[in-house]
C-alpha cells in the first residue's frame, strides 16, 4: 500500500511540473496550467497524507460485485447503456439522452430506488446542462424539442 501511495506523491508532481511548462497564471487571469497544477497539487497532498503513520485505515469492505456473471453483466449493461446514450443524443440532444439513462446507470451501479435514480439523474442532468450552457457558454447538442 505505501507503494500505490507514493505513486499518488509522484503523480501529482509530475503533473504540477508538466503544468508549469504549460502556464498557471497570465495578464488575464488563469492560463491552461492552472487547473492540473491544482489537481496535481491535491493528488500529491493526498497521496503524501496516505504516507503518514498515523493515517487512518479503513478495513477492505465486502466486494461490490461478488459474482463474475453478475459483474459481466453489469458491466455490458452499463456500457450498452453508454454506447445508446451517444447514438441517441444526435437525435434527442443531451437532456433527453441523459434523463432516460442517468436513472437506469444509477439505478445498475447503485441499486437504488427508482425515484432516488430518476432524482439524481434529473439533478445531475440539470447540473451538467446549467455549467455548460450557462457558466462555459458552451452550447450542447439539442434535440427536437429545442433542449
Amino acid at each position: 500500500e505505501p507503494f500505490v501511495n507514493l505513486f499518488w506523491v509522484v503523480l501529482g508532481i509530475a503533473t504540477v511540473a508538466y503544468s508549469g511548462s504549460i502556464g498557471f497564471l497570465g495578464p488575464l487571469g488563469p492560463e491552461s496550467g492552472f487547473f492540473p497544477a491544482l489537481a496535481g497539487l491535491l493528488i500529491a497532498g493526498a497521496g503524501g497524507l496516505l504516507l503518514l503513520p498515523g493515517a487512518p485505515r479503513v478495513p477492505a469492505g465486502r466486494r461490490f460485485w461478488p459474482d463474475g456473471r453478475a459483474s459481466a453483466f453489469s458491466v455490458l449493461t452499463i456500457a450498452a447503456i453508454i454506447g445508446l446514450t451517444i447514438l441517441a443524443i444526435p437525435y434527442a440532444g443531451f437532456v433527453v439522452a441523459n434523463l432516460v439513462a442517468m436513472p437506469v446507470l444509477v439505478r445498475v451501479i447503485g441499486g437504488s430506488r427508482w425515484w432516488v435514480a430518476a432524482l439524481v439523474g434529473v439533478v445531475s442532468v440539470a447540473a451538467v446542462s446549467y455549467l455548460f450552457d450557462t457558466l462555459l457558454g458552451v452550447t450542447l447538442p439539442r434535440g427536437p424539442w429545442g433542449f
